[in-house]
């Protein structure tokens, strides 16, 4: 369920980009929440042994400028500590080679975790157009001195972007 902020005509909600109720994920399969059954409780696995080695959403709409965030809820099975990336590419008109948003995520937990990244911690690679133009949402285990657990399965629900960080 998303949070609305705000009074009045200028309140505006979280934007939910992904949620496994809702719409599948490309690369996962869909599965009941390992730690809460309930019927319906659905999740996206990700097991990044295999191949594609990255979940990948496309927003609807590409204009993120008016939120301060990414919140990403996700379910590790194994406290091996690992590592992965989430990219936002965000590519000029014309642009020939890839330009994006990125930051590294410490996975040193076992279960659920929900994680805020804020906007302004992303490191920019080349030339991002900017926040307002987002084709693609990328999380991967490689790259950027990431070693992947081959053991390692990721549970993904209620990927959105956050108005506010600090909820």
């Amino acid at each position: 369920m998303a949070a609305v902020l705000g009074i009045g005509p200028a309140a505006f909600a979280d934007k939910v980009l992904f949620d496994a109720e809702q719409n599948p994920l490309p690369n996962t399969k869909t599965r009941p929440d390992p730690e809460d059954t309930t019927a319906g409780n659905n999740v996206a696995l990700w097991a990044p042994g295999a191949k594609p080695r990255d979940v990948q959403i496309i927003p609807v709409d590409p204009d993120w400028s008016r939120f301060t965030g990414i919140s990403i809820r996700i379910h590790v099975n194994d406290v091996e500590p690992t590592e992965l990336m989430v990219l936002c590419d965000s590519n000029p008109e014309g642009a020939t080679d890839l330009n994006y948003y990125l930051k590294k995520i410490p996975i040193d937990w076992k279960g659920w975790k929900t994680i805020v990244i804020p906007f302004e911690e992303f490191t920019k690679a080349r030339s991002p157009a900017g926040w307002n133009r987002i084709t693609c949402l990328k999380i991967q285990n490689y790259g950027w001195g990431c070693e992947p657990n081959p053991a390692a399965e990721y549970d993904f629900d209620d990927v959105k972007l956050v108005e506010a960080v600090g909820k």
